[in-house]
């Protein structure tokens, strides 16, 4: 890199290494994703490992929930005058 962070020389930006090249080149077209659902669909495979795979591919497919904290406070407090009309309100006839 120069002195402005201008990249000089290595690699050209989005050109994979070797190792990974060569990964790439040695799957071909196999499809991990596509094998597992393979395995998780035959008939032959055990229930409990179908459920795995599904369970494991489902975090590709959906986000996972996160908790959310809720610290505000909520004022329930009814005046005496809402009181006596909701009363009215109640016992009307």
């Amino acid at each position: 890199m120069d002195k402005y962070g201008n990249k000089t020389g290595g690699r050209q930006k989005g050109t994979p290494n070797k190792k990974t090249a060569d990964l790439l080149e040695r799957f071909g077209n196999y499809n991990p994703v596509d094998a597992l659902l393979a395995i998780s669909q035959d008939e032959n495979t055990p229930l409990d490992i179908q459920v795995k795979i599904n369970l494991d591919l489902m975090n590709y497919i959906y986000p996972k929930r996160k908790s959310v904290d809720f610290n505000d406070k909520i004022d329930f407090s009814i005046s005496e005058k809402s009181l006596e009309e909701i009363q009215k309100s109640l016992f009307k006839k």
